[in-house]
């Protein structure tokens, strides 16, 4: 295993605080021994491994538990800091970071960084942000950018907030469950963009938008295929064709295959056949733009 940064969280560094012990390491088999039930959403990713610390403040009023997760790929680490995003980020160390409720999550290159401060209102936030600094500045300098597919979904009517970005089937149905099947073929080796549209008519809810990029043209094929049968009820639609259907809640879902990169767009929970299209076709657009860039 990659030797741990040293030293990461250094008491003289961390004021009024106390590292209770050693951290505990956990790797890919043993991550669930640690998150009992949530471990899925990080072995989605390229989750090399994390690091937990218990800290104490001087007057052992406050404790705290600082999780250190590295992973392959830094747009991974982005993914998964993606997952819970919420509201406006935070001044610190860290290229995205967010507090609240005692909680503070950060993303920087390879890293997701967790801190969470048991107590309550805003003395846990002022701690949560204390110790996230000490651990961000321990961290090398890096440059994250947004993945590609994120940045080819419009920007129009884009519901704050909900971008994601993931691979495999299990983070697909945390967002949409289409069903037991793995119609869209989704693994390790797929990359999924994802976010959410307001619809045109209030208390509706919101239009969800998908591009899947696959390692290969076949691969791409047969999971547009897949889709458009099983779900869709339809015919596999030719390259840059549009398969649409309304489904049984007056809802439509339809699905698109780039002409000529291994990569589709579904959308799904669109309020007309217009809308669904539109959006298909704006996503494949943006691809096209971030990939002549």
């Amino acid at each position: 295993m990659e030797e741990l940064p040293d030293p990461i969280i250094d008491p003289d560094r961390a004021e009024g605080w106390a590292v209770d012990g050693p951290p505990r390491i956990y790797l890919r088999d043993t991550l669930s021994d640690f998150i009992n039930g949530g471990a899925a959403l990080y072995l989605g990713y390229s989750f090399r491994w994390v690091a937990v610390w218990v800290v104490r403040s001087s007057g052992f009023d406050l404790e705290a538990t600082i999780e250190l997760y590295r992973f392959s790929e830094p747009s991974d680490a982005l993914g998964v800091y993606l997952n819970g995003a919420r509201g406006p980020g935070e001044g610190l160390p860290f290229e995205r970071s967010q507090v609240r409720r005692g909680l503070l999550r950060a993303q920087r290159g390879p890293y997701f960084v967790r801190v969470l401060c048991r107590d309550q209102g805003v003395r846990a936030d002022d701690a949560a942000r204390s110790l996230g600094g000490v651990l961000g500045l321990a961290l090398p300098e890096a440059t994250t950018d947004l993945p590609d597919l994120l940045l080819a979904l419009p920007e129009e009517d884009r519901r704050p907030d909900s971008l994601r970005y993931f691979h495999t089937k299990e983070a697909f149905d945390a967002q949409y469950y289409l069903g037991d099947a793995n119609l869209l073929d989704l693994d390790k080796d797929t990359e999924c963009g994802w976010a959410l549209y307001a619809p045109a008519s209030e208390g509706a809810s919101p239009t969800k938008l998908c591009l899947v990029r696959y390692p290969d043209r076949e691969r791409a094929e047969g999971a547009v295929a897949d889709f458009a049968g099983d779900y869709l009820e339809s015919d596999a639609p030719a390259p840059g064709g549009l398969a649409l259907r309304i489904i049984e809640d007056g809802t439509w879902a339809g699905a698109i295959l780039h002409p000529e990169i291994p990569c589709l767009a579904l959308v799904l929970d669109a309020d007309s056949a217009e809308r669904a299209r539109e959006l298909c076709h704006r996503a494949l657009e943006g691809l096209d733009e971030e990939m002549s860039r």
